[in-house]
């Protein structure tokens, strides 16, 4: 019994060993046969006659006639298109997959697999049947609109393209929508609209922002505990000295922030530090905040 165990071991090991080199064998096979040998045999073929003398003669012949010229440039252009078309709208459908939820994103994320699943064949029969000539898009041109004339949106290298765009761009999405799932959440930056420096404050504070913009005067009134308690916050760089400036039309008297006593002034939205700047300008001028008619635009 333990000598017919003995030899069990080792036979399994071996079909262990053996059954995935016979695999990769089979897939190297199948990629020598279909794959290298068709290239290699056009190759040749393009670089001999038909004595198998090495000539450039059938490239002369091709770039003499006007019909292979006309359809190398269409190759390349179509070529070109259907790179930059799957790439756009690839890549923006993985955005709308990956940074954004909305109700329906996994069922819409499974229905982008269809046209790779598909045999290509049906998706031309789709697009001729819905947007051919007699089409569905078409007939109901006609019955709606009157249409005399069926529009052509599919038959051309314009029609081409949309099918090539539209079946290969999710090999684009997959693997951006891949890419994107492997960055770091941390290193994602995500804008947020505020009313300003006096909101980005408490907004740090209840830890809703992980870094924002402050203006110098809210930043010292947050640190120094100005009407209010010390925040506990960390100024990581001054960015840029922030001039704020008293601006009035040009036609109008006024020569000196004295002169505006009394006026209407516009300081700014209610969250922005150049209100708080405006403030400790005209009490360093010795001039009441207050004494000024104060109008600030709300956000």
């Amino acid at each position: 019994m333990i000598a017919r165990t003995a030899g069990i071991a080792p036979a399994r090991a071996v079909v262990a060993t053996a059954l995935p080199a016979l695999g990769v064998a089979l897939i190297w096979i199948f990629v020598v046969v279909f794959v290298v040998y068709p290239l290699l045999r056009v190759f040749y073929d393009a670089f001999s006659d038909e004595s198998g003398r090495l000539t450039l003669q059938n490239f002369v012949a091709f770039a003499g006639d006007a019909f292979y010229r006309r359809s190398l440039w269409n190759s390349l252009l179509l070529g070109l298109g259907t790179v930059a078309a799957t790439s756009v709208l690839g890549i923006a459908i993985a955005l709308l997959l990956v940074r954004y939820d909305f109700p329906g994103r996994d069922l819409f994320g499974y229905l982008t697999l269809i046209p790779i699943i598909s045999p290509p064949l049906v998706g031309v029969l789709g697009f001729t049947f819905i947007m051919g000539k007699a089409g569905t898009v078409n007939i109901l041109l006609e019955d709606w609109l009157g249409l005399a004339t069926p529009i052509n949106f599919v038959y051309g290298v314009h029609g081409v393209l949309l099918v090539e765009t539209l079946h290969l761009f999710p090999m684009i999405t997959l693997n951006v929508v891949d890419a994107l799932s492997r960055i770091d959440p941390s290193l994602d930056v995500k804008t947020r609209n505020t009313k300003g420096s006096t909101e980005n404050v408490p907004l740090l504070e209840a830890g809703q922002l992980d870094l924002a913009l402050v203006q110098g005067e809210v930043a010292h009134e947050a640190l120094a505990g100005i009407d209010r308690p010390p925040a506990k916050l960390m100024i990581l760089a001054a960015m840029y000295t922030t001039p704020g400036m008293f601006a009035v039309r040009g036609d109008q008297p006024y020569r000196g922030i004295a002169d505006l006593k009394g006026k209407p002034i516009a300081w700014g939205a209610r969250g922005s530090g150049l209100v708080a700047l405006a403030r400790y300008v005209l009490d360093g001028l010795g001039l009441d905040s207050l004494a000024v008619r104060r109008q600030q635009h709300r956000c």
